[in-house]
């Protein structure tokens, strides 16, 4: 049966799982949820990382007040911050410690840095032109009013693994637990490495100073 909505998944996590009755159990729903939160947020940094793929990527266009910008609601991780001056100056991340210390009496001007504390993004100096995010955003959750996602289109595999770990869990079986997660651990990383390959197999190297 081929996975492309909700519902057939939701129909696969029972069939995959032997168990049925999870087909119809409302627990699935929290399995599906645990799968995305998994994705958006992942494990461990070191060996469990989340999903970072192009198809996460957006630009928005933020408007400061006084130098500081609210993130997009479905902020995970920024790529490039850049203000829209004329030129274009791309901005580089501090710390807010660093912040503090370079910046303390939060001066206007060109931009020259950033940081983010909580859900705001501080331009540093304060800048007053428009500020383009690029950032990665979280993978919307699937449910009976979201029935799909572009994840779900592209690897439904990889949401199925994520889904029966947690079935996995819940059933505390072990062996099911280390096999689905070994798996899904390893579908997330071929996923990103494609990604990587994609973005930067081409790109090829560029050569600093004179040229004979």
């Amino acid at each position: 049966m081929a996975i492309t909505d909700y519902a057939s998944l939701k129909t696969a996590i029972g069939t995959h799982s032997k168990v049925s009755s999870l087909a119809t159990d409302a627990v699935v729903d929290d399995f599906i949820r645990f799968a995305t939160e998994y994705f958006n947020f992942g494990g461990d940094p070191d060996t469990d990382p989340p999903l970072r793929t192009r198809d996460m990527e957006a630009v928005s266009d933020l408007t400061p007040s006084s130098g500081v910008c609210t993130l997009p609601s479905d902020y995970l991780q920024y790529r490039r911050v850049v203000e829209k001056s004329s030129p274009r100056r791309e901005l580089r991340f501090i710390t807010p410690d660093q912040a503090e210390v370079l910046y303390p009496s939060r001066y206007s001007g060109p931009g020259l840095n950033f940081t983010i504390i909580g859900s705001s993004l501080y331009t540093l100096p304060l800048v007053s032109n428009d500020v383009e995010l690029t950032h990665y955003q979280e993978i919307p959750n699937l449910t009976s009013g979201n029935t799909t996602n572009w994840l779900l289109t592209k690897n439904p595999q990889v949401y199925l693994r994520a889904c029966l770990m947690f079935a996995a869990i819940y059933r505390n079986d072990d062996g099911a637990i280390a096999k689905e997660t070994a798996l899904t651990r390893s579908m997330v990383a071929g996923m990103n490495a494609a990604d990587m390959t994609a973005n930067y197999a081409r790109a090829g190297l560029s050569i600093k100073g004179s040229t004979p």
